[in-house]
């Protein structure tokens, strides 16, 4: 037992002492590596305003020298120094400027042409033409500078190796330009990178010596928590195990047979409940073992009640058997009378499907007839209008006529009227022809005048009988017109009768027609519900038939589940001799607990 304590605590320790090293290895990992981002982040931003900081200078301080020149080329324009002698002064003041704390910032000036205006250290090279003036690395220093001054914001920074005023050292310098455009002068300055970069390398050694402490003093955290960690796992193991060692020889005792012995733990955590538990356990199997006594002498008593009733079973089942032979008979003649229902419902069904093809040819032919009697009612109406219209212009000719007869009868007054002015007309030609003749020669002229109103007078009469005939003529054929008109319009108003009580008949048939279509509709949905019920009878038999064939089935299996059955009882009587042995072996083994 000691030596599983040992194991036990052990693991407790080993587990808690890898949690420990695992939280303290995240932690402290995540902490280092967080430092160590935010250390190079600040570096970073530190370069960035160091070299931001170093650009800025270097434009202020090119902006106050142009400021210097700015105000000497101010006093040229007021008249109180000459050009050349401002611009003496002027590059003057720019040789003599120095910035930083060791004067180590110069200006130098380049002209657009390329040529050395002024330089404070360069004083020799003044004048020359710099335009070819080249690094190491190929970089055109003159005209880089002049390229930037040409550009739109008239200044910019250049890049390029330049030596230091010692003479000797040649390192990478940052310079800034800027164009005074009066004179065309570039104004320069610049910073040499090395000195930035060695002021860079002096902060970053600092942050990396802080990064170092840092990860010093998190480690020996970690390596704190994981001692203290180890400590608390060694406590805790002892008070588990201590509590599981009562527990095993509690155990033990149980595993001997023995339910009288008690567990003393009293701890309120999983352990304690375990022991609880246990001691539960133990009441448990008490009242187990008394109720198995009981039962195994109640199932010795039963198991001969079993050989009654086993023996019982026998003599039932050969009675059912008897009465299943004979359900299996009937339900084979059941069988046979369904098939015959359903081959019945099968050709019930065929001269249904005939009936319902027969009732939607006598839908189509009903709705074809009350399409015709549509359409045949519709000439009826045309030709009943037509009848209405024909009738109307007869009559209105008939009328147009008797019109035309007045005219005519007009005509013949107005004729006999002229044929009697003419009959006057030749007497008075005669009365004046005798009056002429009374007169003489005086009286001649007079004579031929009245002469040839006789012979007009004999015209107009003969005129007015021709016309007199031709209305005689024209009153005869308007007497006829208007008979045959009259007879026409009998005619015409028996055919409108006709048409009219055609349409009524047409109208009837119609209607039947709407009714037949009805209940050609009424048989066709009569013959669908038939049908349908046709398949609820088919589905019904079909069901019937199934069911006779599974009862048939079933009587069958039932016939040999009675043969097995019986075979079953009198296995399960030997297997109830079997039991009676075996519970008086658990009577006996029952009675070696100590309860």
């Amino acid at each position: 037992m000691g030596q599983r304590k040992k194991s036990l605590i052990s693991a407790i320790m080993c587990l808690c002492g890898v949690v420990a090293a695992v939280t303290a290895i995240g932690i402290g990992g995540n902490s280092i590596f967080s430092i160590q981002a935010i250390s190079q982040n600040s570096y970073e931003t530190y370069e960035e305003a160091v070299d931001e900081g170093y650009k800025s200078e270097i434009r202020s301080q090119v902006q106050s020298a142009v400021a210097v020149i700015q105000s000497e080329y101010d006093k040229f324009k007021a008249g109180e120094k000459t050009e050349e002698e401002a611009q003496e002064d002027a590059k003057d003041v720019v040789r003599a400027m120095r910035y930083r704390e060791d004067q180590s910032g110069y200006f130098w000036i380049d002209g657009m042409d390329y040529v050395l205006v002024a330089h404070a250290v360069l004083t020799d090279q003044e004048g020359d033409n710099r335009k070819d003036l080249m690094d190491q690395n190929g970089v055109m220093i003159t005209q880089s500078v002049v390229n930037v001054c040409n550009s739109a914001d008239k200044c910019g920074y250049n890049e390029f190796y330049f030596t230091k005023s010692d003479g000797v050292t040649v390192a990478p310098k940052i310079a800034y330009s800027e164009l005074f455009e009066p004179w065309g002068w570039a104004v320069c300055t610049g910073n040499y990178v090395d000195e930035i970069n060695a002021a860079k390398e002096v902060v970053k050694a600092e942050l990396d010596k802080e990064y170092l402490n840092v990860l010093i003093r998190s480690n020996a955290v970690c390596f704190s928590a994981i001692f203290i960690s180890l400590a608390v796992a060694f406590l805790v193991g002892r008070q588990i195990v201590n509590p599981l060692k009562k527990i095993q020889a509690f155990a033990q005792k149980l595993s001997e047979g023995d339910l009288t012995t008690n567990v003393d733990v009293k701890t309120r955590n999983e352990v304690g409940q375990t022991a609880d538990a246990l001691r539960v356990a133990q009441e448990n199997m008490r009242g187990l073992l008394r109720g198995i006594t009981e039962i195994s002498n109640s199932v010795g008593s039963a198991l001969g009640n079993f050989d009654k009733s086993f023996n019982n079973m026998k003599e039932s089942i050969s009675q059912v058997s008897i009465a299943v032979d004979s359900i299996a008979e009937n339900v084979t003649k059941q069988a046979a009378s369904t098939d015959e229902a359903s081959g019945n419902v099968v050709m019930m069904a065929d001269q249904i499907n005939q009936t319902g093809s027969e009732v939607a040819n006598l839908n189509r032919n009903a709705d074809e007839m009350n399409r015709i009697s549509e359409q045949s009612m519709d000439t009826l109406k045309q030709l009943i209008s037509v009848s209405n219209k024909t009738r109307e212009s007869i009559s209105a000719m008939a009328e147009q006529t008797a019109n035309t007869n007045k005219s005519v009868e007009q005509i013949h007054m107005a004729a006999n009227l002229i044929n009697e002015i003419s009959d006057q007309t030749s007497l008075l030609a005669l009365n004046a022809s005798i009056e002429a003749a009374r007169a003489g020669e005086a009286g001649k002229g007079f004579s031929v005048v009245a002469d040839e109103i006789a012979k007009l007078a004999n015209q107009s009469g003969e005129s007015v009988e021709e016309i007199t005939k031709t209305v005689i003529a024209l009153q005869g054929n308007a007497s006829k017109s208007v008979a045959v008109m009259k007879e026409i319009n009998e005619a015409v108003e028996i055919q409108v009768n006709s048409l009219t009580e055609t349409q009524h008949i047409m109208e009837k048939l119609h209607q039947e027609l709407v009714n037949c279509f009805a209940s050609v509709n009424s048989i066709d949905s009569m013959t669908r519900e038939i049908d349908s019920q046709r398949e609820g009878v088919t589905t019904s038999i079909s069901v019937l038939n199934d069911l006779a064939q599974d009862n048939a089935s079933v009587a069958e299996e039932t016939a040999a589940m009675s043969t097995e059955l019986s075979r079953e009882v009198h296995e399960s009587n030997q297997i109830v001799e079997d039991l009676e042995g075996k519970v008086s072996i658990l009577i006996q083994d029952v009675n070696k607990f100590t309860v």
